[in-house]
């Protein structure tokens, strides 16, 4: 599932000395494993030829302000300058402003925005402007989860596969809206999803 946030955390892993990742870092094909990273789409479209279906991978999610189209070009224009400007996006990436994505954005603001969006998203107000500080499932005012905005975007036939909020165990009560994230990194369980007939696939951690 995707991105810049896995190179991200490597390249935090070393600044802080995290040692969960010292395996990754520490391996021969370390920069083989690096250039996959940066190739890597921000959101993935897989389409099933048997069943007609087609699936929009990613991260956090796609916010209800995005058509699903516009959201693939916004991925495609990222991973094009990602590939030549990789290392001054990463330095700029930190930072919740702007909240609201615009149009006319540009420059590091840009990619920031767009990495906020496919890859920290959880809550959005009534307008789409990225609420971050919340991670709960708390009912709070003008705090929407990103997927009951979204979903009115989507076809019978189309489907949005999403991971980062644990909280959730992967609960959106929404058919064609999945989560995958089932809070393993919490002691829960890891979660899978084979697109052909949409069949989950779960372990336990050990």
């Amino acid at each position: 599932m995707v991105i810049t946030t896995s190179i991200c955390y490597i390249l935090l892993s070393i600044k802080k000395r995290n040692k969960s990742l010292n395996a990754v870092l520490d391996a021969k094909n370390v920069n083989a494993i690096y250039k996959w990273l940066k190739k890597q789409p921000l959101l993935k479209k897989v389409k099933i030829k048997e069943t007609k279906e087609t699936f929009w991978i990613a991260h956090a999610g796609i916010p209800y302000i995005w058509s699903l189209e516009t959201a693939k070009q916004l991925s495609d224009e990222f991973k094009k300058v990602f590939k030549k400007d990789s290392y001054k996006i990463l330095a700029n990436m930190w930072g919740d402003k702007p909240a609201k994505w615009k149009k006319n954005l540009s420059g590091y603001k840009r990619y920031r925005t767009m990495i906020n969006y496919f890859t920290r998203m959880r809550y959005l107000d009534q307008k789409g402007s990225l609420l971050l500080k919340k991670k709960d499932l708390k009912p709070q005012k003008n705090h929407i989860p990103w997927f009951k905005q979204t979903i009115s975007n989507l076809k019978p036939n189309e489907y949005i596969i999403f991971g980062h909020w644990a909280a959730l165990e992967g609960n959106t009560n929404l058919d064609n809206i999945i989560g995958l994230d089932t809070g393993c990194v919490w002691g829960k369980k890891l979660s899978a999803m084979r697109l052909e007939d949409k069949k989950i696939f779960q372990v336990k951690k050990k």
